[in-house]
């Protein structure tokens, strides 16, 4: 069974969605996003956003349900955007309480290099990289979210490769 892995770049005005699996021919890569609606309290917008994630969750096909799901982790530095913030804790419990799976928070820097092999790379570089993985972005969030499902995708490839390394010698 192929295992996929996705990612999620949540900004306050819209949740981008990126899919990655190998296939037989290279990756299989989907990008999608949803805005997030205007004009809505705090309360409200977190609300909102939680169905959002729970109605892409409901939507995914089952054979495309990720193994992991990895979330850009938002800035939580001094200059933290609290309503950011709020966000991306929403969609973590969102996205765990829909598809059971583990999800996690990578930081941007991490999970640049992980995909595009170096933690500074640029937003024209992050495209590239999500076309040429064969994603159609229709913004950067979804080519953002494109790379973060590769990033996530790698985690789940050095899982097994560490389990096949350290499964116990058969018994004589």
């Amino acid at each position: 069974m192929r295992e996929w892995a996705y990612g999620v770049d949540v900004s306050t005005r819209r949740i981008a969605f990126g899919a990655y699996a190998e296939g037989t021919d290279g990756p299989l890569v989907r990008a999608w996003s949803v805005e997030v609606p205007d004009g809505l309290d705090p309360p409200a917008r977190l609300a909102a956003i939680r169905r959002l994630v729970m109605d892409v969750c409901h939507d995914t096909q089952p054979m495309q349900r990720p193994t992991l799901v990895v979330v850009e982790d938002a800035n939580t530095g001094p200059s933290a955007n609290k309503p950011l913030l709020a966000a991306v804790a929403v969609v973590v419990e969102g996205l765990y309480s829909a598809l059971r799976c583990p999800v996690m928070e990578m930081p941007i820097g991490t999970w640049k290099r992980r995909s595009l092999g170096r933690g500074n790379a640029k937003k024209p570089e992050v495209w590239s990289h999500a076309v040429s993985l064969g994603a159609n972005p229709q913004n950067q969030d979804e080519a953002d979210a494109v790379c973060v499902a590769q990033a996530a995708h790698s985690l789940l490839e050095a899982s097994c490769a560490w389990a096949v390394g350290h499964r116990p010698a058969p018994a004589e």
